[in-house]
C-alpha cells in the first residue's frame, strides 16, 4: 500500500515545485544551488539527523518523504500548482 506522509503548512508551492524538479519529476522547476544542497543532505540523512532537519525545515523534509510515494508525487504536483507556481 502506498501510504504518503502528511503535509505540514510549511510545504509551500515553491518547496513542492523545486523538490519535484530536483528528483527529476515533472511539475516543478529547478531549485537554487543552496536548496539543491539542502535536499541532498535531507535525502541522505540518517534518522537522527533527519529529525534535526525536520525541526528547521519541516516542509522540505515532508517533500522529500513524499517524493518516494506515487501518491506523494501527485500531492506535491497539486501543491506546486496550487497558487500558479508551475505552469
Amino acid at each position: 500500500m502506498d501510504m504518503a506522509p502528511s503535509t505540514p503548512e510549511s510545504l509551500t508551492p515553491h518547496v513542492a515545485a523545486t523538490t519535484l524538479a530536483f528528483f527529476g519529476f515533472a511539475g516543478g522547476y529547478e531549485p537554487s544551488k543552496w536548496r539543491s544542497a539542502l535536499l541532498t543532505a535531507i535525502s541522505i540523512s540518517d534518522p537522527e539527523n533527519l529529525a534535526k532537519f525536520e525541526a528547521g525545515f519541516p516542509g522540505e523534509v515532508a517533500a522529500v518523504k513524499l517524493i518516494s510515494h506515487t501518491r506523494g508525487r501527485a500531492i506535491l504536483r497539486a501543491i506546486a500548482t496550487r497558487t500558479g507556481t508551475v505552469k
